[in-house]
């Protein structure tokens, strides 16, 4: 092979390598994106039912009292969370069928009035 032709063999294997680096930055980007807009919505799903919990005025909430009871809480995490986490997907979908179960209209149980007949 030519000098010539070696260096532009290499300029285009150079240039491929870049193409690749830069189409790992942004899929990687965008993994990233996914799981932060999927915690977002965990956070949002998880606090509405908090704050539903709580009576509904999330201004109502004392936030000194809310920190002591999640510190009395502290030793059941265990009992909430899972040895093997799902998929991003798969937790989503679970927390999406489990929000719309809560829904009055979303189904079984959730009138807690009327399991205590």
């Amino acid at each position: 092979m030519s000098s010539k032709g070696y260096d532009k063999s290499i300029e285009s294997i150079d240039r491929r390598i870049e193409q690749l680096r830069a189409r790992r930055r942004d899929e990687v980007a965008r993994h990233e994106r996914s799981e932060r807009r999927a915690e977002s919505a965990a956070c949002m799903a998880y606090g509405r039912a908090v704050i539903a919990w709580a009576g509904g005025d999330w201004k109502a909430i004392d936030p000194e009292a809310f920190g002591q009871l999640l510190d009395k809480l502290g030793a059941y995490a265990g009992r909430v969370t899972r040895d093997e986490p799902p998929t991003t997907s798969d937790a989503l979908r679970g927390l999406r069928a489990w929000e719309s179960s809560r829904e009055p209209d979303g189904g079984e149980g959730d009138d807690p009035e009327a399991s205590e007949s």
